[in-house]
């Protein structure tokens, strides 16, 4: 099989997340193998609070970040819990850099490039991975982005209408069924 990088983006609110669970489940579905994190959306009485950092193989999580007071990096009105993103999130990528799953990284973002740790791992992640999904910020520019964007097989950008199906990134992944 050949190797395959697939991008997703789009601005704040546009599905990234959504679009990379429902290839989860499918996968799950098809008794494949993955790994990897997302970052889930925090609410509270119908307002966004933060979002929290998830192990999709153990639905390990913790907070990533939250609106409201503290001492830490910010990005905007949020406080960045860095030491979650490590223990969680490149945890979980570092993990499986060298086998075979479809591994997930959602998202490549203001928040995560705060860790220097969290950038090596995606970094190793590019070079080293046959199945990689990606989810990134839709305007960010970082290196990081940079070299994403130079190794992408495959872009999925969800302010235009895709020209590829949930389906058909699925078989790019892991072959027709």
């Amino acid at each position: 099989m050949a190797r395959e990088l697939i991008v997703v983006t789009g601005p704040p609110r546009s599905g990234k997340t959504t679009f990379i669970t429902r290839l989860i489940e499918r996968l799950r579905s098809l008794g494949e193998s993955f790994a990897g994190m997302i970052t889930v959306e925090v609410r509270e009485s119908g307002e966004r609070r933060g979002f929290d950092v998830m192990d999709v193989s153990t639905g390990v999580s913790a907070p990533l970040a939250r609106k409201g007071g503290g001492s830490g990096p910010r990005v905007g009105s949020y406080l960045v819990y860095i030491d979650n993103l490590e223990r969680v999130g490149v945890s979980a990528i570092e993990a499986h850099l060298q086998d075979k799953t479809v591994l997930f990284i959602d998202e490549v973002g203001p928040m995560e490039v705060l860790s220097s740790r969290f950038v090596d791992a995606v970094k190793r992640s590019v070079y080293s991975k046959e199945r990689l999904i990606i989810t990134r910020h839709y305007h960010m520019r970082h290196e990081l982005v940079t070299l994403i964007d130079s190794r992408a097989t495959l872009t999925v950008d969800l302010m235009r209408r895709p020209s590829i199906s949930l389906d058909g990134v699925v078989e790019r992944l892991i072959g027709p069924r």
